[in-house]
């Protein structure tokens, strides 16, 4: 028997979950569309074949948020395709997605705190605490840094409040 061909579109759909979650931080936005398809190792995303070949002729692979939001809104170009509802799994290109810099998407990151920042990042050498004490404090830059064993240029950075801005 001959075999039919199938539509990128008609790959896809069937492993879309339209009553994903509804984001806490935005429910404005509405559910998530998860795909239940394949990953890509050790990130969290979506991975489709968007029916097109390397050179080396292997299937290129795609993030699934990236297809959607490609094929039903717009070719990002080289800007990234970016989550309001922070789930990587989310391919809802209408609402959830919108296209950034990497730029953007590292302010997005840091204003949502997704990563690790102030005391609870690896590096951290004080806490919020130590900082309050240091911007309340009277004493010179150098003291300071001096007392908790820091630069005095970032004492200074503390005190302009250019680092530990959440603080």
């Amino acid at each position: 028997m001959p075999r039919v061909a199938v539509s990128t579109e008609e790959r896809f759909w069937p492993k879309v979950d339209k009553n994903g979650p509804i984001p806490a931080h935005r429910p404005d936005l509405g559910p998530c569309w998860i795909w239940t398809g394949s990953t890509i190792k050790n990130s969290g995303y979506g991975k489709f074949w968007d029916g097109t070949y390397t050179d080396a002729g292997n299937p290129r692979m795609v993030g699934a948020h990236v297809w959607a939001f490609k094929t039903y809104v717009e070719d990002p170009g080289k800007r990234w395709v970016l989550h309001r509802c922070d789930n990587r799994l989310c391919v809802r290109y209408e609402t959830h997605l919108f296209s950034g810099s990497p730029s953007d998407n590292n302010r997005d990151t840091f204003e949502k705190l997704r990563r690790p920042h102030g005391s609870s990042h690896h590096s951290s050498k004080i806490t919020e605490q130590m900082v309050r004490e240091i911007r309340a404090s009277d004493l010179s830059r150098a003291t300071l840094a001096e007392r908790y064993g820091l630069a005095w240029s970032t004492v200074n950075k503390i005190v302009q409040r250019r680092i530990w801005k959440h603080v």
